[in-house]
């Protein structure tokens, strides 16, 4: 298997077979995971036309004696985060609130519902026991 003899499961339980060590196909698979060996599905990628090659080679050409500063520097990742908690109803958008510290518990949910939600369930006339969840 390792050497590239063997492709699949069904190859090592017949050399297994041809051995002497009769098995059956179940045992083969089980014994190729006991040594971390599983099988993969092969990545589906597109299939790279020669429009596409050549393309590619005439961007490199192009582009092969680029110097850092022919380059933009961006931002890769925010140095912040910012969380809200928000509603959608039947009537539209609710009020939108801003978590400060980054952390939602309990007593923070509780102080929205009674602010935020409250305010949006008024502001379009919804009931509260009509309401759903």
């Amino acid at each position: 298997m390792l050497t590239g003899c063997l492709k699949t499961a069904k190859d090592v339980q017949m050399k297994l077979e041809e051995l002497g060590h009769p098995m059956s196909y179940q045992s083969a698979i089980n014994i190729l995971h006991s040594v971390e060996i599983y099988a993969e599905i092969k990545k589906k990628k597109p299939l790279l036309t020669e429009k596409h090659k050549k393309a590619r080679s005439a961007w490199a050409k192009k582009h092969q004696y680029w110097t850092p500063h022919h380059i933009d520097v961006t931002v890769k990742h925010g140095s912040g985060v910012l969380m809200l908690w928000g509603c959608i109803t039947s009537e539209g958008p609710g009020y939108a609130c801003q978590i400060y510290n980054g952390t939602m518990n309990s007593e923070v949910y509780q102080k929205i519902l009674g602010t935020s939600l409250q305010d949006t369930m008024e502001y379009y006339g919804l009931n509260w026991e009509t309401s759903v969840f």
